[in-house]
């Protein structure tokens, strides 16, 4: 046992021990001060105007979803080892104040985060700054186009297709309802049943170049368009025309004389 503490093994395994010893020495009691970050905490907004609440502005761009509670920022937090690493985003609030915010334009908001945690210190906030832009919410009425796809069964042919639905109204922010030009429905002819006269088709809406136009980005007030028609069979006949000249006499395709006369 004498000649193992005397050894180079020994030694080295006192030497990391006592390191280790002296670390945790100097992280919890000389230097107790750590910090991390915390990612995803929310921000909730305060004192919003009722133009808002009552759907006469809007937030778009990149912060559009701040009023519902789906923006989020990253928080440095700081304090003792032991008490800062078990911060989460649950112990942190962060508040934007939007009271100044009350016309259309851009703003720039400092958010504001406390934590519930005695001991931890707020050393920053990712951004810094919240930029946010301000539209008006508007309505637009838009037409809706019907376009066909597909075949009929067999036999039959179809008539009087009507939209019941020609225009929709979309309400949402200046710069979204711009990007809308017009609304299509497809009626395709491969799903009716042969019993059918009426079918409900989805809206899509789509821009001056014919690009898709993401409808989440503002209201209708619907989503589908109804669409109403006639399915009727078809046959082939042949018609025999017998024209009728006055005063004479001729012979049909049977070989029979008939009187033939002009009326």
């Amino acid at each position: 046992m004498r000649d193992f503490f005397k050894s180079k093994t020994f030694s080295v395994i006192f030497s990391a021990l006592s390191a280790i010893i002296l670390w945790i020495y100097v992280v919890y009691e000389v230097d107790p001060s750590y910090d991390i970050k915390v990612s995803d905490v929310n921000i909730k907004c305060i004192n919003e105007s009722d133009l808002f609440t009552n759907g006469s502005l809007a937030v778009t761009g990149r912060y559009e979803d701040l009023l519902k509670g789906g923006c989020t920022v990253s928080v440095k937090v700081k304090g003792k080892r032991n008490i800062v690493s078990s911060v989460s985003e649950k112990n942190l609030t962060c508040t934007l104040d939007m009271v100044t915010v009350t016309k259309t334009g851009s703003y720039s908001l400092k958010p504001n985060v406390e934590s519930d945690i005695s001991g931890v210190e707020i050393a920053g906030i990712e951004p810094k700054k919240i930029d946010i832009n301000v539209e008006k919410v508007e309505q637009k009425d838009i037409e809706v186009k019907v376009k066909t796809m597909g075949t009929l069964p067999v036999g039959y042919t179809i008539e009087n297709l009507k939209n019941q639905n020609s225009t929709v109204k979309i309400t949402g922010s200046h710069s979204e309802l711009e990007k809308v030009d017009h609304a299509e429905v497809v009626l395709d002819y491969s799903s009716l049943e042969t019993n059918d006269s009426e079918k409900s088709c989805k809206i899509f809406f789509y821009d001056k170049s014919g690009k898709s136009v993401n409808d989440a980005k503002f209201t209708k007030t619907i989503n589908y368009a109804k669409l109403t028609f006639g399915l009727y069979t078809t046959r082939e006949i042949t018609v025999v025309l017998m024209p009728k000249y006055d005063n004479e006499i001729k012979t049909n395709q049977y070989g029979q004389s008939v009187e033939l006369s002009v009326s």
